[in-house]
């Protein structure tokens, strides 16, 4: 536990899956949520449990690969040999108000379907709840419909970070660093972090001033993460799916796929 960034809300949301809810935890981008996707993988895998991260991003508009063949097989021999599986996804937002979308109608009715298997969980990660999205989807003639998600998901907020949560954050990052371990304004710093949104973005600023500067003082450190933010972070350009994080994805779902079988 000590690498995780949340513990107590890993340990919470590990706990309800293995009692088979399915969430939609809602976080904004820079919070931490791939973070916590991760340590909830790290925590499950302690206790033999498969989990499988997968990125909606990397499948914008390559689902069939997806939704058709990979992940109907994993699930199916996780059910036959009776072995528990989370299915974390990752910018669930990526299946939701969109005409381009081609996704079959049985792949949202399987994620309801899927809670009547206790070893099956499933955890959607997205920006604001799904009940506020429309599902565009095919139907079983191929015409394309849309409506509002009909999903059956507990709904959780992702909270902010803790001040522990940031300081034990920023040792982990900066233990090494003679920059950090000599400020003596350490808690001035957490304090400012524990004030902002979103708190990961700032941190990952912050560790990069270290680098960039090590002279600076705690005030003048944070009015230059505070610039750093406003002229280049805040300005986010459009996500781009590559085919390179594309195939990643299945050789990661491939690969889960070998180790069940065996």
């Amino acid at each position: 536990m000590e690498t995780i960034l949340r513990p107590n809300t890993t340990k919470g949301l590990v706990e309800r899956l293995q009692e088979g809810r399915s969430i939609n935890l809602i976080g904004k981008k820079g919070t931490g949520r791939t973070r916590l996707l991760q340590d909830i993988k790290m925590l499950a895998e302690k206790q033999d449990i498969t989990a499988v991260i997968i990125d909606f991003k990397r499948y914008r508009y390559n689902y069939d690969a997806l939704v058709a063949k990979k992940l109907p097989e994993v699930i199916r021999m996780h059910i036959d040999k009776k072995k528990p599986i989370f299915l974390l996804f990752n910018n669930f937002d990526y299946v939701f108000d969109d005409p381009k979308q081609r996704i079959p109608k049985h792949f949202f009715d399987n994620i309801n379907a899927w809670k009547v298997y206790p070893k099956v969980a499933v955890l959607c990660v997205t920006q604001k709840s799904h009940k506020k999205h429309q599902i565009y989807y095919t139907d079983e003639k191929g015409e394309i419909k849309h409506q509002a998600s009909w999903l059956d998901l507990l709904i959780m907020e992702l909270p902010a970070l803790q001040m522990q949560e940031i300081r034990k954050e920023l040792h982990r990052c900066l233990q090494q660093v003679t920059a950090w371990t000599n400020e003596e304004q350490q808690e001035y710093l957490v304090e400012q972090l524990h004030g902002v949104t979103p708190q990961m973005t700032f941190i990952k600023q912050l560790v990069i001033s270290f680098q960039m500067n090590p002279t600076w003082n705690a005030k003048q450190r944070w009015f230059k993460v505070r610039e750093m933010y406003a002229k280049h972070i805040h300005k986010e350009k459009p996500s781009v799916c590559t085919w390179k994080g594309f195939i990643q994805g299945l050789k990661e779902i491939s690969e889960i796929i070998k180790n069940v079988k065996k």
